[in-house]
């Protein structure tokens, strides 16, 4: 068992970090809640205590070490994330009655306002409607009487949801607004908000309302297995029946939805259509040049408080530039990554800033020309995306409006033209 639930945590982990946050704190609470239980009850715990540490202990060293070691920039990256707390990426109580667009059964108390993304967790018809039945019946005192922790099955499941608890406050963060900010709820519940009292490495984990999601589990199963129990009552068979039926319904509709909205052609595969991309560049001998410098120029992702070195790409150029290194096989000299150290982020915006490249970045290239993709519609008035999104970044508007100089400063060739795509020829190191 220790093997395999280390095992799953590096695996996930490596999917996506924020598991190993989830899943090492939803495993040391699990722990200890056994220990605590076994403690009670006069069972052995010390030897459960030890695998338990030595599995959460090794996962964390694999994952956390590894990562240190092969990262060579690990060093220069901030302790502190930015955006640790902010509201959006908190859970919002009321997204477990936010059913989604696609859902045909509505649930009577629905919430009808949008939550974050990061909020989504929708506990669906049968278990909406479950609750309203045992409330019902409860009521009517006609509530059955079920033994729920008499099998393995039930101990994992309360254990479960014991251990998930904490982490449904960890969502709502160390602060939660009531009443559009006229109360304040100090979550003093929350792990983290003791965590971050020691270090801020905890705010690595910024989006808050994804540690919601082992509660969600926890309890859709466990009131799932509660309400199983229920057909050893042959007067509640056909509730049980109804309610099951309500799963069957949301199931459709998410199925449905996932067939024919979600599984969208991936323009970044190398069946993608492309034909644009090719017929501008498919003429040019692409071994002569170095890289791409799209214009108007974008950084996404540098870790610094306010974002005040962050140009977020239009979704349009985004995936056009993506297409055209894809197609050229060139790497961007433009960044949208994330946790992007600040001082690499300043020296990728000397190139097009005024006095030129940074001297460091110029000892990186060699004599070979930068290939310049220039969309005019974001010049000409068809597109004021960043006009409008850089309106209280005056700096980073700066940068915008100073394409037109760096084709002049840095004496670009103009290489062809298609629609309101230019495509220009930049020797950084002259020629």
């Amino acid at each position: 068992m220790v093997y395999h639930i280390a095992g799953g945590i590096i695996v996930t982990s490596y999917f996506h970090f924020y598991y190993l946050g989830i899943l090492g704190v939803l495993g040391g609470f699990f722990f200890l809640f056994w220990i605590v239980e076994n403690a009670l009850a006069g069972k052995p715990w010390f030897r459960l205590a030890l695998y338990g540490g030595l599995t959460l202990g090794a996962a964390l060293l694999i994952t956390a070490g590894s990562l240190m070691l092969l990262d060579p920039r690990y060093h220069e990256r901030p302790v502190s994330s930015s955006g640790y707390g902010v509201l959006e990426w908190k859970f919002q109580f009321g997204a477990f009655f936010r059913g989604y667009s696609f859902n045909q059964l509505r649930f009577p108390l629905e919430r009808t306002a949008d939550v974050p993304y990061e909020s989504v967790a929708y506990l669906g018809g049968f278990v909406l409607y479950g609750l309203l039945v045992t409330l019902a019946l409860a009521a009517l005192r006609r509530l059955p009487s079920v033994q729920l922790i008499d099998t393995d099955h039930g101990r994992f499941l309360r254990l479960f949801l014991l251990a998930s608890i904490p982490m449904a406050f960890i969502a709502l963060g160390e602060t939660y607004d009531l009443d559009n900010g006229a109360y304040v709820f100090n979550n003093y519940l929350n792990p983290f908000f003791w965590l971050h009292k020691l270090t801020d490495r905890v705010t690595q984990f910024r989006a808050l309302g994804r540690f919601v999601w082992p509660f969600w589990w926890a309890f859709v199963l466990g009131f799932s297995y509660y309400i199983a129990r229920w057909w050893q009552h042959r007067t509640l068979r056909w509730v049980l029946v109804a309610l099951s039926l309500l799963l069957v319904l949301d199931t459709r509709d998410a199925m449905r939805f996932y067939r024919t909205n979600t599984q969208l052609p991936n323009i970044l595969t190398a069946n993608a259509p492309t034909l644009p991309m090719q017929q501008l560049t498919g003429w040019l001998d692409l071994k002569n040049y170095q890289a791409i410098l799209p214009l108007p120029y974008f950084n996404s992702g540098s870790e610094e408080e306010g974002y005040r070195l962050t140009i977020d790409p239009d979704e349009v150029q985004n995936n056009n530039t993506y297409q055209l290194s894809m197609v050229t096989r060139l790497p961007l000299m433009s960044n949208k990554t994330a946790r992007l150290p600040a001082h690499l982020a300043q020296k990728l915006y000397s190139v097009v800033s005024p006095g030129g490249p940074d001297p460091e970045v110029l000892a990186l290239m060699d004599r070979r020309p930068v290939l310049v993709f220039l969309d005019s519609a974001y010049y000409n008035g068809q597109n004021n995306f960043y006009r409008e999104t850089l309106a209280t970044k005056p700096e980073k508007l700066a940068i915008f409006e100073r394409s037109a100089d760096f084709i002049r400063e840095q004496h670009l060739q103009l290489l062809h033209r298609q629609g309101n795509w230019l495509l220009y020829a930049w020797y950084p190191k002259g020629r």
